[in-house]
């Protein structure tokens, strides 16, 4: 589901984030931060609080560390949903969110993905209805997924893109 078939163009590949990094360390179970290096990229970085306040083009959230998080405070789903909403809100300047993590967390805890790595309706839905909201002022948000299925050597990354 797009908000506009022009933007399928925004669903192609960004540059901003070694992907083979962050899918090397999605496979070791390392900190998506391992990936940033010091070439000074302006992202903001989610692993552990809800209260995020960080404004620049690229939001990398790290949902295994961030479901621990969520899991010590009792907070759901349903919290990171209104958390997503502030940021975009607040923050003119996201264009891109990228949201790595195991499917614990991001299938099973947070409900971002199917049980197979790919894209959920509702959440679909939600982006989807940021971008009708934001089409007078820009290009839209995407959000690109990075979902760890499985464990040992038989484990993948499969990867998903919202518009």
């Amino acid at each position: 589901m797009y908000t506009n078939p022009a933007d399928i163009e925004f669903t192609k590949d960004f540059g901003d984030l070694d992907e083979n990094c962050l899918e090397t360390a999605l496979l070791d179970e390392k900190p998506l931060e391992d990936c940033f290096g010091s070439g000074g990229l302006p992202l903001c970085y989610w692993k552990d609080d809800i209260n995020l306040k960080c404004c620049n083009e690229l939001l990398v959230i790290d949902a295994d560390y961030l479901m621990t998080g969520f899991i010590s405070k009792h907070w759901s789903k349903e919290d990171l949903i209104k958390a997503i909403r502030s940021m975009v809100r607040d923050c003119p300047h996201l264009r891109h969110i990228r949201i790595g993590g195991s499917y614990d967390a991001m299938g099973t805890y947070f409900k971002l993905v199917t049980p197979t790595g790919g894209r959920k309706g509702d959440f679909a839905a939600f982006i989807a209805g940021i971008n009708v909201l934001k089409a007078h002022g820009g290009p839209p948000l995407v959000v690109s997924t990075m979902t760890k299925l499985g464990s040992g050597p038989s484990s993948r990354v499969v990867k998903s893109r919202y518009v």
